[in-house]
């Protein structure tokens, strides 16, 4: 879907980004993997707006997809420390 490559691109005006993440995780298109790099993208766009509770949910909801994902491992990790709590 457009709205998944526009997610996945990433870059640019946050809100957008979010904007397209949403409708594609919504959309239910995408499942596994791809799912995951959905949530973890808008995990992302989330932390770049000081959002740390939300990009904490959208890479754990990834990881609960993907396990393994690094980049959602470092979303969350990263959140987490940006709120202060290095537990």
């Amino acid at each position: 879907s457009s709205d998944a490559e526009r997610c996945r691109a990433g870059g640019g005006n946050p809100d957008v980004v979010i904007k397209h993440c949403t409708a594609a995780i919504g959309s239910g298109e995408f499942s596994g993997e791809a799912l995951a790099r959905l949530y973890e993208v808008r995990s992302g766009e989330w932390a770049g707006k000081e959002d740390y509770d939300r990009a904490i949910s959208d890479a754990s909801a990834a990881l609960k997809l993907a396990p393994n994902m690094a980049q959602a491992h470092f979303q969350r990790g990263t959140a987490w420390a940006n709120k202060g709590d290095f537990e």
